[in-house]
Protein backbone atom coordinates (compact mmCIF):
# COMPACT_ATOMS: atom_id res chain seq x y z
CA UNK A 1 0.00 0.00 0.00
CA UNK A 2 2.88 2.34 0.67
CA UNK A 3 3.96 1.97 -2.95
CA UNK A 4 0.46 2.90 -4.16
CA UNK A 5 0.45 6.01 -1.98
CA UNK A 6 3.93 6.95 -3.17
CA UNK A 7 3.15 6.39 -6.87
CA UNK A 8 -0.27 8.10 -6.94
CA UNK A 9 0.37 10.77 -4.31
CA UNK A 10 -0.44 13.70 -6.58
CA UNK A 11 -3.16 12.10 -8.76
CA UNK A 12 -6.84 11.86 -7.89
CA UNK A 13 -8.19 8.30 -7.82
CA UNK A 14 -11.59 9.54 -8.85
CA UNK A 15 -13.38 12.84 -9.19
CA UNK A 16 -16.87 13.28 -7.76
CA UNK A 17 -19.10 16.33 -7.58
CA UNK A 18 -17.77 18.67 -4.89
CA UNK A 19 -21.12 18.85 -3.11
CA UNK A 20 -20.94 15.09 -2.35
CA UNK A 21 -17.90 15.57 -0.14
CA UNK A 22 -18.40 19.20 0.84
CA UNK A 23 -18.09 18.86 4.64
CA UNK A 24 -14.81 16.93 4.46
CA UNK A 25 -13.53 18.00 1.05
CA UNK A 26 -10.42 19.67 2.44
CA UNK A 27 -9.24 16.38 3.96
CA UNK A 28 -10.30 14.17 1.05
CA UNK A 29 -8.53 16.17 -1.65
CA UNK A 30 -5.30 16.93 0.24
CA UNK A 31 -2.59 17.17 -1.27
CA UNK A 32 -3.92 17.10 -4.84
CA UNK A 33 -6.23 20.14 -4.49
CA UNK A 34 -8.49 19.09 -7.39
CA UNK A 35 -12.08 20.09 -6.70
CA UNK A 36 -13.99 16.87 -6.01
CA UNK A 37 -10.90 14.71 -6.41
CA UNK A 38 -10.37 11.83 -3.99
CA UNK A 39 -6.75 11.13 -3.14
CA UNK A 40 -5.26 7.66 -2.76
CA UNK A 41 -4.83 7.61 1.03
CA UNK A 42 -8.46 8.49 1.66
CA UNK A 43 -9.56 5.98 -0.99
CA UNK A 44 -7.57 3.18 0.68
CA UNK A 45 -8.92 4.01 4.14
CA UNK A 46 -12.53 4.00 2.90
CA UNK A 47 -12.06 0.77 0.90
CA UNK A 48 -10.46 -0.92 3.91
CA UNK A 49 -13.39 0.08 6.13
CA UNK A 50 -16.00 -1.08 3.59
CA UNK A 51 -14.30 -4.46 3.15
CA UNK A 52 -13.96 -4.90 6.93
CA UNK A 53 -17.65 -4.11 7.49
CA UNK A 54 -18.67 -6.41 4.64
CA UNK A 55 -16.58 -9.32 5.92
CA UNK A 56 -17.93 -8.80 9.42
CA UNK A 57 -21.53 -8.90 8.15
CA UNK A 58 -20.90 -12.04 6.10
CA UNK A 59 -19.11 -13.73 8.99
CA UNK A 60 -21.96 -12.85 11.35
CA UNK A 61 -24.58 -14.20 8.93
CA UNK A 62 -22.66 -17.48 8.50
CA UNK A 63 -22.39 -17.90 12.27
CA UNK A 64 -26.13 -17.32 12.62
CA UNK A 65 -26.90 -19.75 9.79
CA UNK A 66 -24.66 -22.56 11.07
CA UNK A 67 -25.88 -22.25 14.67
CA UNK A 68 -29.44 -22.89 13.45
CA UNK A 69 -28.45 -26.15 11.75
Amino acid sequence: MISLIWKYYSDPVTVVPSRWIAPVERFVVFPIEVAGGVEITCWLVVCNKVVTLGLHAVSKSFKTFYHKC
